[in-house]
């Protein structure tokens, strides 16, 4: 609620601002013209001077009641708040009974404004230009209202949604209750074009009046839209007026920007003044003042004044600081003279010199005594901060009975005296009952209360003034609409009555005629709400759609929402069901339930009162489910009661032509499912060529149909199932390339080589009505509670993040410090309890962190996680750029990973000529009998690579002893792997004078297919100064358990070489590998294809550049 006492300082500093010549809000100069902004015009343009006949009226009790009513107005001096009519409460006035300062008090003063026309001459000239206080003569009252009680206030304010509509609202206040009054607006574009108006006349309650209307699909280009506020009927009575703008930016106009440039640092609207600082002061001793202005837009013309003045108005001291806006916020100190004891007044102004806009005021009184030296502000000192704090209403009202209400007001000054006002109205605004409570301050916070007696069925209103008697202003209001209704024999919240009249808010009818549909039947749904209350009331109409077994699946409101009632029915066609699979697709058929619900918003913190609701319980037939069908619940059926994901899922040959045959290869974890359900289909959804429940054995093989399309995109899919039904307890999926005919290896393959090109950066997604998305290491997931959604905390509690984005991300990357909009991505999104999935293009969030608490964050930072590696050269070298303890393999050392190494130069150095004799080491003592080479390194893999070494000369060492492995005792381990490596001969015994080494290993798994244990990189032998020759022969090998179709040989030749994140998969239990660094056959490098050699290392860059899959995209922008 406004503050009176706000308003008359407000209305005192816009006659400042209009003698510097500055307009009072964000106008386009060219479309609006304000013939007040005169240098020393004091006439607001807002309400008209009083006729001639009533000025007379003014005069003559003027010359009848003279010093005891000084303006005439008819209100005594003794309890009028304004003696001289200059809208200035005399406790603020330097001169309280002198309109024009002239120093001849108005009731002796015969020329009142000091235009230099007698009064008398004034009111009998027959020109309504001229008025005894209108000192130009434009006609209005030089301050736009007349009296306390007659102020009007209209404010105009926008809201730019990402898809560029606007939604305006338009809010009166400072009005009195059954005020016929009437709106008009015009919406601009910059280059002066009148677009579109209109105009609504309404009927005011005490208080604050708020409309809304939406503009839709706006094009790229300035708007402001300007309204105005008349006494409705008349045609030269604008009693208020105010235009906000906002500005609608293309799509992407190629420069980062993708939304529309609206907000807190982008639109100038939002620039305000956010805080200041003022210390005690000292009689007579400088001090400094500061004020931080917040939301400054880059390259904006700013300016800001700070004034201090003295009670009497005069100013004492002004300070100007302009500057063009870089930083959202900006702070500007003032050096204070020093003051005498008195009252003071600090007063700052922020201004858009490029919009030629006053932006924002801040208006602080003070006073500097000689006892205490400081100034006395705040809540409990200052009181103007007291206010109605909360209320109490009974949630239930009987008939006829009494109850009590209660009001609480705060900040309260000890000593002032305060009035408080409680009442009754019912729906003709006719006061039954009012109760008044005058006292001193004393307490901070003060309760009362007030017995109401028994009320009839019908609307009520329970209406507060609190006001401070010792300074004759308002300082707060409350309303609050309730109902009595005869049937509930309480507040009404629910359950439509027939007929009209007090006794009902309204209740909803429709046309719905069936318990039975199947998906094409087509039924258009009319929904009308009857016996309205047609006073302007704030409805709500919001219908559901709920399926079985739940209780919230998917919802809307019903046209813009909310709506202002001026008639007594309204009617809606609702076309969800025609035809009915505009909601329920052909695979969803069962039992649902449709909710309509009618709600009386109330603007306390009790939230919104429900009227009337509509339920229909429905069955939709569709061709697998018969609704006059029991169904059996299966005695066998199994109970999902944990979590579940695929750990790795794939399809190979990833690239094939039509009419080959395409295998599924997967291992899955936690809540391991009998059953899955496979997929491929064309894009999503568009077309599927398989679809099936198929054994959770690991793999399925199919056959693909001859001619598919070779320039779609392919998908497949994966889901937990059981029982023959899918369950999407946890999904994954991936992709396919269908060849041309006699087409080879393209270059996307020798990119997927190399590089995984997924998104793997964290984030988030919502979707109203829907479970929120999030993305862990390129896979979209759910939410696992079922309940989190894109609404709001206030209407949602908990399970609202639509305005905490940034602490939902912090639910899984606990680290993020921001996020930013990214590109919309293809999504499935789950209805409540992640039932029902369905795929949508929806806008992304990123997540943004800063790995390695540089400063910087990740998508600027080059190397994420500060190990030295440039994140572009670990994405290539298979490291991982976010963990600084995993960095590229570089076994020779020389700053080139192994993975370009091998591209770049074909292979690693073979041995020199001499090392090997007839296979084995030269020398017969082995390994330990050779001197170029200094140690063994082995690359084992378990979710990342793992680098172990063994000097060879060390003889105490792991490499020098055969030991029998388990859970305590072993060389090096993976994920329940046991690793022993030790020098042997070729047969894989242990011989300390062996050339070759042999690794045993036993693994406790239980997987089967490629996801069984013994998972060896490389193995390599390093000299003194670092170059390293790896196993180029596997001489003996003993194959563990779980092996199938897709490794019957467990991937052993994986071993030789330099690591290429491909290991061996030798099985489980136990299992050995025995492996050479003499070659049969003289090592050459072949030079007509070393490795791709260059063109590999360009393709391998390139394809991180292209991935870019961890980089700040044009498309991502600051949340």
């Amino acid at each position: 609620m406004r503050n009176k006492t706000v308003i008359f300082i407000v209305a005192l500093f816009v006659m400042q601002s209009y003698a510097l010549n500055i307009p009072t809000s964000p106008e386009l100069s060219e479309i609006i013209e304000d013939d007040a902004l005169e240098t020393g015009a004091r006439s607001t343009n807002g309400m008209l001077a009083i006729p001639d006949t009533s000025q007379q009226s003014i005069l003559d009790n003027q010359s009848t009641n003279g010093a005891n009513d000084n303006d005439g107005d008819g209100m005594t001096d003794a309890v009028d708040p304004d003696d001289d009519n200059d809208c200035i409460p005399d406790s603020l006035d330097a001169t309280p009974t002198d309109f024009d300062a002239d120093g001849i008090n108005d009731h002796e003063d015969i020329d009142d404004d000091n235009d230099g026309l007698n009064d008398s001459d004034e009111v009998s000239d027959s020109n309504n230009m001229t008025n005894i206080y209108d000192a130009n003569n434009d006609g209005y009252h030089d301050c736009s209202s007349f009296g306390l009680s007659e102020f009007y206030f209209l404010d105009a304010t926008n809201n730019v949604s990402s898809n560029s509509d606007v939604l305006i609202t338009l809010e009166t206040s400072d009005v009195q209750a059954n005020e016929s009054l009437e709106i008009t607006w015009w919406l601009h574009h910059s280059n002066s074009n009148v677009l579109n108006s209109s105009n609504f006349n309404f009927t005011s309650s005490a208080g604050t009046d708020s409309h809304e209307f939406w503009f839709y699909a706006m094009t790229q280009g300035n708007y402001c839209l300007h309204a105005e506020l008349w006494t409705y009927g008349s045609t030269s009575e604008i009693l208020s007026e105010d235009t906000t703008c906002f500005s609608i930016l293309a799509p992407n106009d190629g420069n980062n920007n993708t939304d529309n440039n609206t907000g807190c640092g982008n639109d100038y609207n939002y620039s305000s003044l956010n805080s200041y600082t003022f210390p005690n002061v000292v009689v007579g001793q400088d001090f400094v003042i500061s004020v931080t202005s917040t939301c400054i837009v880059d390259g904006v013309h700013y300016d800001m004044m700070m004034s201090i003045s003295d009670s009497s108005n005069s100013t004492l001291q002004t300070e100007y600081y302009d500057w063009f806006g870089s930083d959202l916020n900006e702070t500007h100190s003032a050096n204070i003279s020093g003051l005498d004891a008195g009252n003071y007044f600090f007063y700052v102004q922020l201004i858009s010199i490029t919009h030629s806009a006053l932006l924002d005021t801040l208006f602080v009184p003070f006073t500097v005594t000689s006892d205490t030296g400081g100034n006395d502000t705040g809540c409990g000192n200052d009181y103007n901060y007291s206010s109605l704090n909360s209320y109490t209403l009974p949630d239930e009202v009987m008939v006829g009975q009494d109850f009590v209400v209660a009001a609480t007001s705060t900040c309260l000054v000890d000593g002032v005296h305060y009035d408080m006002m409680i009442s009754i109205s019912d729906s003709s605004n006719s006061t039954l009952q009012t109760e008044y409570y005058d006292w001193f301050g004393s307490d901070l916070d003060e309760t009362h209360s007030a017995n109401i007696l028994g009320l009839d069925a019908g609307n009520y209103f329970f209406y507060v003034d609190l006001i401070s008697i010792t300074h004759s202003v308002y300082l707060d209001t409350l309303f609050v609409p309730f109902t009595v209704t005869s049937d509930t024999g309480g507040n009404d919240t629910g359950g439509g009555q027939n007929g009209c009249g007090n006794s009902t808010s309204g209740y909803l009818t429709d046309n719905w005629n069936f318990t039975e549909i199947s998906t094409t039947a087509n039924f258009p749904l009319v929904i009308t709400a009857e016996c309205l209350m047609d006073n302007g009331q704030t409805y709500e109409l919001v219908y559901q759609l709920l399926s079985e077994g739940s209780s919230w699946d998917g919802h809307d409101n019903a046209g813009a929402g909310q709506w202002d009632s001026y008639d007594e029915t309204k009617t809606w066609s609702i076309s969800w069901f025609d035809p009915v699979s505009n909601v329920i697709p052909e695979w969803e058929g069962g039992n649902y339930t449709f909710k309509a619900m009618l709600y009386m918003p109330v603007y306390s913190a009790n939230g919104s009162t429900l009227i009337d609701e509509l339920n229909h319980d429905f069955c939709v037939n569709t061709a697998t489910v018969n609704c006059n069908v029991q169904e059996e619940e299966p005695d066998n059926e199994t109970i999902l009661t944990g979590a579940c994901s695929f750990l790795t899922f794939e399809a190979t040959p990833a690239s094939l032509q039509s009419g080959d045959d395409l295998t599924f290869t997967w291992t899955m974890g936690g809540d391991v499912s009998t059953e899955v359900y496979l997929a491929l289909v064309s894009g999503w959804g568009a077309q599927y060529y398989f679809s099936s429940i198929e054994d959770n054995d690991g793999t399925h093989t199919i056959t693909l149909p001859a001619n598919m399309n070779p320039s779609a995109d392919y998908t497949i899919y994966i889901e937990s199932a059981y029982d023959d039904n899918r369950t999407t307890l946890c999904w994954k999926y991936g992709s396919i390339d269908i060849l041309e005919d006699n087409e080879g290896v393209v270059l996307d393959d020798i990119i997927d080589l190399f590089l995984n090109t997924t998104d793997e950066r964290p984030r988030i997604s919502m979707w109203y009505g829907k479970v929120n998305q999030h993305n862990e290491e390129g896979t979209w997931m759910t939410d696992p509670d079922g309940t989190a959604g894109a609404g709001l905390y206030a209407q949602w509690g908990s399970d609202g993040w639509g305005d905490r984005k940034l602490e939902y991300c912090q639910r899984f990357w606990p680290d993020t410090v921001e996020t930013r909009t990214s590109a919309p991505e293809e999504i499935v999104f789950y209805t409540q309890g992640n039932t029902h999935a369905y795929l949508t293009m929806k806008p992304v969030w990123l997540c943004i962190q800063d790995t390695d608490g540089d400063g910087i964050l990740d998508p600027e930072d080059d190397d994420d996680d500060n190990d030295g590696w440039a994140d572009v050269i670990e994405d290539v070298c298979l490291s991982d750029p976010l963990d600084s303890s995993v960095i590229p393999e570089d076994l020779d050392g020389d700053g080139l990973c192994d993975v370009l190494q091998i591209l770049l130069i074909g292979d690693f150095e073979p041995p020199e000529p001499g090392f090997c004799t007839n296979g084995e080491i030269t020398g017969g003592n082995g390994l330990i009998g050779q001197t170029e080479f200094i140690e063994v390194v082995v690359i084992e893999m378990t979710g990342g690579n793992y680098q172990y070494q063994y000097q060879i000369q060390d003889t105490a060492n792991d490499l020098h002893a055969d030991i029998v492995q388990d859970s305590s005792n072993y060389d090096f381990k993976g994920y329940y792997e046991y690793y022993d490596i030790f020098v042997s001969n070729a047969n894989g015994e242990f011989n300390p004078n062996g050339s070759f080494i042999t690794i045993q290993a036993r693994s406790d798994l239980s997987t089967s297919n490629l996801g069984v244990g013994f998972n060896i990189d490389s193995v390599g032998l390093r000299d003194g100064n670092g170059n390293v020759i790896y196993a180029t022969e596997v001489v003996s090998v003993v194959l563990g358990d779980g092996l199938g179709a897709d490794n019957p040989a467990g991937w052993q030749e994986a071993i030789l070489g330099p690591a290429d994140q491909t290991p061996t998969t030798l099985g489980n239990g136990q299992a050995s590998i025995t492996v050479s660094f003499c070659p049969i056959e003289d090592l050459t490098v072949d030079e007509s294809m070393p490795g791709f050699g260059v063109m590999g290392a360009l393709v391998a860059l390139g394809a991180a550049m292209l991935a870019g899959r961890r980089s700040f995209s044009e498309q991502d922008t600051d949340e």
